[in-house]
């Protein structure tokens, strides 16, 4: 399938940390529309030296890089924080090749991310996971129904040159 769960190894001992460090980040309310609106998010701050986005960049980013290419670049990172009635509706993430949604806290697997590929497909993840797809995919958050807060932290790539390196076709005609 074209969207790659992967457990980040070091989630309990980065979650504390990266919670502490969103606390302190500057955010805002985001509201697109009556029907969808996200408590906490740093998505329109274009201060990117905030504090959390280096501990993504050393623990969650690793799992990100594909072998194959020469450079992978981020293009964005933000974080989002849920609570009872928040939803962030279908979109998709242009102007990238790949978008990560990192499962930061998730208090039940209803409030997992949906995907639609000629119909809605429904993941099996946890929190602690990682999720990647290509931006492509239409996808949102359902709507929080319960008092417990969902935190998520996205970012996105593109990746470069291939590593012809690795590759060796010519080497093997």
């Amino acid at each position: 399938m074209m969207i790659k769960i992967q457990t980040i190894k070091e989630h309990k001992k980065i979650k504390k940390n990266l919670l502490d460090l969103i606390e302190k980040s500057k955010a805002e309310k985001f509201t697109m529309s009556v029907y969808e609106r996200i408590t906490k998010t740093d998505f329109n701050n274009s201060n990117v030296n905030e504090e959390y986005k280096d501990v993504v960049i050393k623990y969650i980013e690793p799992y990100t890089r594909d072998p194959n290419f020469c450079l992978q670049q981020i293009h964005d990172m933000w974080f989002q924080q849920y609570k009872k009635n928040d939803n962030h509706g279908w979109h998709i993430h242009p102007g990238c090749h790949f978008s990560h949604i990192y499962l930061l806290e998730l208090p039940s697997k209803k409030y997992l991310p949906e995907f639609y590929i000629d119909k809605l497909i429904k993941i099996d993840a946890k929190e602690g996971d990682l999720i990647s797809f290509p931006s492509t995919i239409i996808h949102r958050s359902p709507k929080i129904t319960g008092n417990k807060r969902k935190t998520v932290i996205v970012y996105n790539t593109s990746l470069d040159e291939p590593d012809d390196t690795i590759i060796n076709i010519d080497k093997k005609q």
